[in-house]
Formats: structure tokens, C-alpha cells, sequence
């Protein structure tokens, strides 16, 4: 058993906390929350739809797809089927409150060798659902958090034994403190006050340069810094939403990234005026590509 019951139950606490920190609006009883699992994470579900009861709110829970089932879903479906959407899905979203989503992926690589375009077209398609709920978190009626749970994959993909693995996510969100709601509010608090201070600096042009990434990034006007703000557990960044059209130069990164079951390594960026001009990487380079290329 990765997680004792009283990390668990502290788990669900921080996921609550994190949930109510994120809506503009208040929280009330009888509201609509969905929590979206992975099938390791079903420990922490079953609690979480305890823990939703008993605050007076209405858990939805949805299991998403296995694996095998993603690949089967992107290798067999025709471009109807890509697209699909249950009936009831839109009705759904327009009534939703709140969403806990829990990352628990036995693999992250199962798609590598699935045509993109299809992975981005019915992403596209589920585009119309998202918006739906970005329209009601900017009216304060919605809000979001997602959490991390242990998984061999995870642990395998960090490097890590898997009891090291599960417990440094211990240790990132506060689970192993007597008390890890206050834990939170205490960085919440903090970061606050960071913001405050980068939001009260005038900030004309941002100059990042080191070995391998030269880059320039224009804030713009009115651009606030954010972060902290109860939509992801743990996450301790603070970062804003530069004007895209004063980007230029170079960006690297040396951390690899996982995404829609692709593995992504070494990627290199070249940007002119705020447009990725050239990319490369040293593995998943087809995907960076065809990814650049959505946008």
C-alpha cells in the first residue's frame, strides 16, 4: 500500500482546499463536482467521493481509459468516431462546479507510435467542452485542481524507487505535516506577497540567457503575475502571460516531456516575433513538430 489511510485522508483535505482556493465565487452545498481518475488513483477517488458527500456537494466520478484503450481509440476510430461526443456531455459541462482531476498514468510512451493528427483532432473536438468551463471559472462558477498519485510508471520515468518516488510526492504536498492545509495556506500566503512585489515592478523586457537558451520575452501592458492559486497540487510557480508577438531567440530545455503518450528530449525552440521558426529535439523531434505546427 503506497498510501497509508491518514495520507489519504490529508490528500483529500489539500484537494478540497485547493479546489475551494481556485474559485473566484464561494463554494456551496449541493454543488456539481467531477472527479476524473486514473484507475491507480482509485484509492484516492473512493475517498474524495466520501470526503465531496460529506461536504454536502455531488461527486461525479468518470474512470478514464486505460492505456490500451487510448491506443485502441486513436489506432481504430475514423474520423466520426475521433470526433464523437456523448449525448448529455455539453448538458453536463454547463452545470458542472468543480473538477478534481487525478494524474496516475501506468504509461506515458503507449502512444508513440499513433498517427498526431488524430490525437489532435479529437482534442480539437473536446476544445468546445473546455471552453464551457473556462467561460464559467472566469464567472467565478467553476473552478479546477489536479493532483499527482504514484505510479510505477512515474517512478520509473523519474529514475526513483518507487518507495523514494511515493515519498517525495509525500513530502511536495505538505502529506507528511500534522496539519497540511495550513501548510498550504502559509505558501499561498507567501506567494502572495512575491506577486505583489513582481506586479509592482515595471517591467519592460525579460532577458534569459545560460549555455544553450538566449531568449527575449516582452510582458506586454497589463500582464499580472499569478501561480499558486489551488489548480495544481503540488505547484509552486509564479508566471505570467507574456505578449507572444515580442518573443525572439532561442529556448532549450534539457528536462524530457511527456505528452499525449509521446516522450519529447532536448528541445530547442527558435523564435521570431513571438512565431517558433525552427525546432528540434533529440528524441520525439515528428511529434515536437507536428505539435508546433497545431499551433
Amino acid at each position: 500500500m503506497m498510501f497509508s489511510e491518514s495520507t489519504i485522508k490529508k490528500y483529500c483535505e489539500v484537494l478540497l482546499w485547493a479546489l475551494k482556493k481556485a474559485r473566484k465565487g464561494p463554494c456551496r452545498r449541493n454543488e456539481i463536482i467531477m472527479v476524473r481518475y486514473e484507475l491507480p488513483a482509485l484509492r484516492l477517488a473512493e475517498a474524495l467521493q466520501a470526503s465531496l458527500i460529506d461536504a454536502g456537494m455531488n461527486p461525479v466520478l468518470r474512470v478514464g481509459m486505460t492505456p490500451r484503450m487510448e491506443k485502441q481509440f486513436y489506432g481504430k476510430s475514423n474520423k466520426r468516431q475521433l470526433v464523437f461526443q456523448p449525448p448529455g456531455e455539453k448538458e453536463l459541462y454547463q452545470k458542472l462546479n468543480g473538477g478534481i482531476y487525478l494524474y496516475a498514468p501506468d504509461s506515458l510512451t503507449h502512444l508513440a507510435d499513433v498517427d498526431s493528427k488524430k490525437i489532435g483532432k479529437a482534442a480539437v473536438a473536446r476544445k468546445a467542452l473546455k471552453d464551457i468551463l473556462d467561460r464559467r471559472e472566469e464567472t467565478g462558477k467553476f473552478s479546477w485542481t489536479l493532483c499527482l498519485f504514484p505510479t510505477a510508471e512515474l517512478a520509473k520515468q523519474a529514475g526513483l524507487p518507487m518507495a523514494r518516488y511515493v515519498d517525495q510526492v509525500i513530502k511536495a504536498c505538505y502529506l507528511d505535516r500534522k496539519d497540511p492545509v495550513a501548510a498550504w495556506e502559509e505558501t499561498y500566503r507567501n506567494a502572495l506577497e512575491i506577486k505583489r512585489w513582481l506586479n509592482h515592478m515595471m517591467i519592460e523586457r525579460l532577458h534569459v540567457e545560460s549555455n544553450h537558451v538566449d531568449l527575449q520575452i516582452i510582458p506586454g501592458p497589463k500582464r499580472r503575475w499569478v501561480g499558486i492559486t489551488g489548480h495544481n497540487i503540488p505547484s509552486f510557480e509564479l508566471f505570467l502571460s507574456p505578449d507572444w508577438r515580442g518573443t525572439k531567440g532561442t529556448y532549450y530545455a534539457d528536462q524530457p516531456s511527456y505528452r499525449n503518450g509521446n516522450y519529447v528530449e532536448s528541445v530547442t525552440l527558435a523564435f521570431e516575433k513571438g512565431k517558433v521558426v525552427q525546432s528540434e529535439a533529440a528524441k520525439g523531434g515528428g511529434f515536437l513538430a507536428e505539435q508546433v505546427a497545431m499551433d
